[in-house]
């Protein structure tokens, strides 16, 4: 079976990571709980990898079609322009509008990482040093205030805390204040832009595993209804940027970019290193292959 997923694209409407449907029984189980955190992550981060290789290949466009399942279907592109007022896929995305080009993609992949015409992400107030503006195109999962460095943030009893989620890296700065965890649907736009104006002080990758659970999320050995969104921020590959606004009332916040299951694939952007300048709204990165979580943490000093 996962020959067959590794020359297949996924087409719309199904489930974003479908290896982790495959393993969601055994995974769910006592001996998953442990074994997929080390045993199998070496082995699968092989076998992913040529599933990368085949959504970045021409081959990939084969799911890039307005048929029932294809990604230029009628209910596929009303879902990409759901909040934007009347426009049309082709008025928000950079793309073409030709079906025997596979509409100005090479691949799965580069459709999937799209870019949005300059006129559509408009900065609210963008000279306004009071505002903090969204990083991504994302849903709210949930909230935390007045954060410790042993809190239990955004998990259902787990022993993870936020000190593991910055990775030990400046969490005196973050007590007190406040982290908001969200998700990125498969149709949304997947890149990310910095919140705020202001120096990078840290950028630093932190290797996970892939499709590690928690006991504590699964309802039986075949749910696979909530593939551990509480418990994944602290297990995948996750990019941390830590951002020094300019505005010294926002102070340091950290943006944390998360891959989910088979879907690790967290790119920064060139221009994003220690000690550049970025400016609010600006690109620092992009997800690939599949759906996506990000964490934005602030400190006391910000109330959101």
């Amino acid at each position: 079976m996962y020959r067959f997923l590794a020359s297949t694209a996924p087409s719309f409407g199904s489930v974003a990571t479908p290896v982790y449907v495959i393993l969601a029984q055994t995974i769910n189980a006592d001996k998953g709980f442990d074994a997929y955190r080390v045993e199998f992550n070496k082995h699968f981060q092989a076998m992913l990898k040529a599933w990368e290789n085949y959504l970045s290949s021409e081959a990939s466009c084969e799911v890039l079609n307005d048929s029932t399942g294809g990604w230029f279907s009628q209910e596929a592109l009303a879902a990409y322009v759901e909040h934007f007022n009347g426009k049309s896929f082709f008025d928000v995305s950079v793309s073409e509008n030709n079906p025997e080009n596979y509409y100005g993609f090479k691949s799965y992949d580069d459709f999937f990482s799209r870019r949005l015409r300059p006129s559509v992400r408009i900065l609210e107030f963008p000279d306004d040093s009071m505002i903090i503006n969204a990083p991504c195109e994302w849903v709210l999962y949930n909230i935390g205030w007045n954060i410790t460095a042993k809190s239990k943030l955004l998990l259902k009893g787990q022993s993870y805390t936020f000190e593991q989620l910055l990775n030990g890296q400046f969490v005196d700065i973050f007590v007190g204040g406040t982290a908001y965890q969200g998700f990125l649907p498969p149709t949304s736009y997947h890149g990310w832009h910095s919140p705020v104006t202001g120096t990078i002080r840290k950028v630093q990758t932190v290797a996970g595993s892939y499709f590690s659970q928690s006991a504590d999320d699964v309802i039986s050995p075949s749910d696979i209804s909530n593939p551990y969104m509480g418990h994944f921020p602290f297990v995948p590959t996750r990019q941390l940027i830590f951002i020094n606004s300019d505005n010294p009332a926002i102070g340091l916040i950290c943006y944390i970019a998360i891959g989910m299951g088979e879907a690790e694939s967290c790119t920064l952007d060139s221009k994003v290193r220690e000690g550049a300048h970025t400016g609010k709204g600006e690109d620092i990165g992009m997800f690939h292959f599949g759906g996506s979580s990000h964490i934005v943490v602030f400190g006391p000093n910000v109330k959101i």
